[in-house]
């Protein structure tokens, strides 16, 4: 197996293990769907809510989703977009995001839930 190829494992790995250890953490207190599944799936890298017990795991910066809420281009199509399409690959230094493997409609979701912390959050 190329060295590249195994790096991207152990990334997918890492990432699968700070998922599952999180997954309880912070779900009883989610009140809608989008939620609940940024909590299980996208809080391992940002920080999703401000009742998220633990921090994301990684050790560059990246936007809570109250910042990226509180973007002015952000809709709800384009966050939809960007989880469903916008991946990380061996050959990217910029675009970090792994692939949630979300279907469109838990994208709709969370994009539905980053939405509706725009001008309410404080995180």
């Amino acid at each position: 197996m190329p060295l590249r190829s195994c790096k991207k494992q152990v990334w997918k790995a890492r990432i699968q293990v700070a998922l599952f250890g999180l997954l309880g953490v912070g779900l009883a207190l989610a009140s809608e769907p989008g939620e609940k599944l940024a909590l299980q799936v996208c809080s391992a890298c940002h920080v999703v809510a401000a009742t998220q017990q633990e921090p994301p795991i990684l050790n560059h910066v990246t936007p809570s989703f109250c910042a990226i809420a509180n973007r002015p281009e952000t809709t709800l199509k384009s966050v939809s977009q960007f989880v469903l399409h916008t991946h990380w690959d061996e050959n990217s230094v910029r675009i970090t995001m792994p692939d949630p493997m979300l279907m469109p409609d838990q994208a709709a979701q969370v994009a539905r839930y980053v939405l509706s912390l725009r001008g309410r959050c404080q995180f």
